[in-house]
């Protein structure tokens, strides 16, 4: 036997089942039920715009040396190039002899110099923000050697930016 009530509390319906065995009559047990849910209001959907990709070309660098050159002692070896726009300019160099080092000096048209790097050995790149429309010197100094001559690998490239 069952008995339901409405469970003004709760907003929901209890069901009370009776036990029946013989004459006896258990006490009803209340059994619950889930509240009914009310449904949510759907969201509107909204557009996600697209982004609009601008395709910018990646400037291409322009090989201005590349060249081996040996370096005897108590000597420097210059090598000019010319750069016709403003540009990053990116010189690897590789030395080898000695204690594979060498001083590295980039100098501008009046001949001053824009970089030194003292002393780089091994494979190094060394970098400089140069303008265009010049002409530039980069200077591969072993006079700090007394006896050993050095071997240099250079590759020079200029980027716009």
């Amino acid at each position: 036997m069952a008995l339901t009530a409405l469970c003004a509390t709760c907003n929901g319906l209890v069901i009370f089942a009776a036990l029946v065995t013989g004459t006896d009559t258990a006490t009803p047990t209340p059994a619950r039920v889930a509240a009914p849910t009310q449904a949510s209001p759907s969201p509107t959907p909204t557009r996600t715009p697209t982004p609009t990709l601008a395709w910018t070309p990646t400037p291409t660098p322009t090989l201005l040396l590349e060249r081996q050159v040996v370096v005897p002692p108590k000597e420097s070896h210059e090598i000019r190039f010319d750069i016709d726009r403003d540009s990053m300019l990116a010189c690897t160099i590789t030395v080898s002899g000695g204690n594979n080092d060498i001083d590295i000096r980039i100098l501008d048209a009046d001949r001053q110099p824009i970089l030194y790097e003292p002393r780089l050995a091994g494979t190094n790149t060394v970098r400089v923000s140069i303008p265009g429309g010049q002409k530039y010197w980069l200077v591969l100094d072993n006079s700090f050697s007394s006896r050993t001559q050095k071997r240099v690998q250079v590759r020079c490239v200029a980027t716009p930016p």
